[in-house]
């Protein structure tokens, strides 16, 4: 396996470097996101945000990640503090796929709700690891996720 050097991989994205080139995938009020194309594709997301709500989405990705590509591995994530916001830095796994431009087909819509599912079930298998008491709390994590929906890609 190729060891990754995460600081040149986030430093392509801020200076463009054509070993390793990047696309920007969305850019938004709290958050911008790239491909670089590392050896492994991965994705360079920047948002505004605290210390200790990167540290527990990086927890959290990695308790429901598994091989089947639902949700992405946060390979990296850094703080960088300036005058005015603190900044998380992460560097993620990419996930093959486009974007929906359209209402989703009777296919998508059953892929999207399987998808929306199993991510449901792992956050509740994994609630008692971060101190949630109930299913209740993953729901409110997934609903958290879900009123962003229009800051992400």
């Amino acid at each position: 396996m190729h060891k990754v050097n995460y600081s040149k991989v986030i430093n392509t994205v801020l200076n463009p470097n054509p070993q390793m080139p990047c696309t920007e995938l969305y850019k938004g009020p709290r958050s911008e996101v790239y491909r670089v194309d590392t050896p492994e594709p991965s994705v360079v997301r920047f948002a505004h945000g605290d210390k200790d709500h990167f540290k527990f989405q990086a927890e959290l990705m990695e308790a429901i990640g598994a091989s089947d590509e639902i949700t992405p591995r946060i390979l990296y994530w850094e703080m960088k503090e300036t005058a005015k916001h603190s900044h998380g830095i992460q560097v993620q796994t990419y996930l093959p796929g486009a974007r929906l431009d359209h209402y989703p087909s009777l296919k998508e819509s059953k892929s999207i709700v399987k998808a929306v599912y199993t991510i449901h079930e792992r956050l509740c298998d994994v609630s008692n690891k971060f101190g949630l008491k109930t299913c209740t709390t993953a729901d409110e994590v997934l609903r958290s996720y879900f009123s962003k929906v229009d800051d992400c890609p």
